[in-house]
């Protein structure tokens, strides 16, 4: 069983040390406090760190030492007025290496000492790191905010226009939120105007700002590393109204998590009548300490074949985990709380007491066919293993533009693809968005990539090659891990080396892949989402 490591971390409130101020100066820090930190095996999800400045500002320093006094991890940012200023420490060795973190093993277990320095003044606290996977035993409760001001903001007014008010059940928070995501958001197509531009409510977003930051002083609300997580994928689809269910479920999170309702995201595979799967995201949501699962892309699949005339809430709160692993599946061990099924009664629901205005829908029709371009899908699909076939071809190499940046990693052309080697692919994207690392899992036996980590070279990459001879390409199916995630790839075995084919590669970290027909060249934008 591979290793989960997580992080539980416990605020350990220290000794304030502020050194004398000058007059001039006059800069004045609060306590500095710790985002609570959630579970999530398989992942290196770091702490958020809240350092309240109370007047005045400058360059601020934040540095992390380790139990020996080491600096393991150092940040700069512009800080001025009063305001609670928001540093995320991701835990990873790559910002380690200092202290002679290697590998891929998180930061060791331990009190870390953080120091704010700005000007004159300084303030310390600690917090402690665990490599134990917990899981919150009671419901969040209070309202949980990114930490964005703008998309919370956006949240705040989408939940408005939703119809989601103070006085309502958690139940009933939780279908009108659903409702209104699938109502409003569309699969594919040209992107929608927003429902809230933040540029035309840069007041409304300041004064917000300063409540929130006010409401977490005072323990009113808190933010949440988890819910941080997302921000980004709640952010494009509330600007476009456009995503992938990646996007739909991050929108669903950040919404429950504003109203102060547990949610979570759980990736795995969605399988249609057919035998075939499309990766795929839902949420699992915690009402009234019941858990749930949830799939509102898939019922916005629905919902645009009615012709955008009827809300479907056919995967809308299930709680029989073993019906819902009919049509899902996933990694038993992360979201473990159902694992023993109630009974299942063939053609039964079990839905919970929910009112609604339209006809209400039955128990889901199995057969539904979902595919990436076909009514509900959230990918485009991998190349099939069974596409595979021993062939003859050059390694050579092939032109790439990277963000305007042109690199020559070797490859090669099989049945119109372009097949790469991991680590050559790493290596040329390394420091853009799209940036990951590439390891070895020993017990696994797998190679495992780490999505926004810099890629570490080993000397082997992006190498002049030039090589007329036919290789044997040999088909070699490879199971990767991704952020922990397992997931199968067609693969060619050439020379000992596995080579993949790039479009899956942009599929699976979202960066459009293009070919060039002037130039002769493939062009890799690491800003825009894979698109064919």
């Amino acid at each position: 069983m591979r290793r989960v490591l997580s992080f539980c971390l416990t605020a350990v409130l220290l000794l304030t040390l502020l050194s004398p101020i000058t007059a001039a100066a006059q800069t004045e820090f609060g306590t500095i406090r710790f985002s609570e930190q959630p579970y999530m095996p398989h992942k290196a999800i770091g702490l958020e760190i809240y350092v309240p400045l109370l007047s005045g500002g400058g360059t601020c320093t934040l540095t992390i030492y380790d139990q020996a006094g080491v600096s393991v991890a150092q940040f700069e940012q512009e800080i001025s007025g009063k305001n609670v200023y928001t540093f995320f420490w991701d835990a990873k060795p790559a910002i380690g290496n200092a202290a002679g973190y290697s590998g891929f093993d998180y930061a060791p277990a331990g009190v870390y000492l953080v120091k704010a320095v700005c000007g004159n003044a300084e303030t310390m606290a600690s917090f402690t790191l665990s490599n134990e996977p917990t899981r919150p035993t009671e419901p969040k409760g209070l309202p949980n905010y990114t930490g964005d001001h703008e998309v919370d903001y956006m949240v705040s007014r989408v939940l408005e226009e939703a119809g989601v008010y103070s006085d309502m059940t958690k139940m009933e928070k939780m279908r009108a939120i659903y409702s209104w995501v699938q109502g409003n958001c569309y699969r594919n197509g040209e992107d929608h105007p927003p429902f809230v531009d933040p540029e035309l409510h840069a007041d409304a977003i300041a004064l917000m700002a300063q409540q929130s930051d006010y409401h977490y002083e005072v323990g009113d609300i808190s933010y949440d590393a988890y819910d941080n997580l997302y921000t980004e994928n709640a952010r494009k689809i509330l600007m476009t109204r456009v995503g992938t269910c990646l996007e739909f479920s991050a929108l669903v999170q950040v919404m429950l998590a504003q109203v102060g309702i547990e949610c979570w995201i759980v990736g795995g595979y969605f399988h249609n009548s057919d035998g075939t799967s499309v990766i795929h995201k839902w949420n699992y949501v915690r009402i009234n300490d019941t858990f749930y699962w949830s799939d509102v892309r898939i019922d916005n699949a629905s919902y645009e074949r009615s012709g955008r005339t009827k809300l479907y809430y056919d995967y809308f709160l299930e709680e029989d985990t073993e019906l819902w692993a009919e049509r899902h599946s996933w990694d038993r061990e992360e979201f473990p709380e159902h694992s023993t099924a109630t009974p299942v009664v063939p053609g039964v629901s079990v839905w919970p007491p929910v009112e609604q205005d339209d006809d209400w829908t039955d128990w889901p029709d199995w057969d539904e066919k979902v595919d990436w371009d076909d009514y509900g899908g959230c990918e485009y699909p991998l190349l099939p293993l069974t596409d595979l076939s021993e062939k003859t071809t050059v390694l050579k190499n092939t032109l790439i533009m990277v963000d305007g940046v042109l690199a020559a990693p070797r490859a090669c052309a099989i049945d119109g693809y372009n097949f790469f080697k991991l680590r050559d692919l790493a290596y040329i994207l390394s420091g853009s968005d799209v940036q990951f690392e590439v390891g070895w899992l020993q017990e696994e036996g797998a190679v495992t990539l780490l999505s926004g980590l810099p890629y570490t070279p080993v000397g082997m990459e992006d190498q002049s090659i030039y090589d007329p001879d036919p290789k044997q390409a040999v088909p070699t199916p490879c199971t990767i891990y991704i952020d922990g995630e397992p997931i199968e790839l067609a693969a060619y075995l050439i020379e000992g080396n596995h080579y993949f084919r790039l479009r899956d590669i942009g599929i699976l970290f979202d960066f459009l892949v293009e070919w060039d027909e002037i130039d002769h060249r493939i062009h890799i934008n690491t800003v825009l989402p894979y698109y064919e």
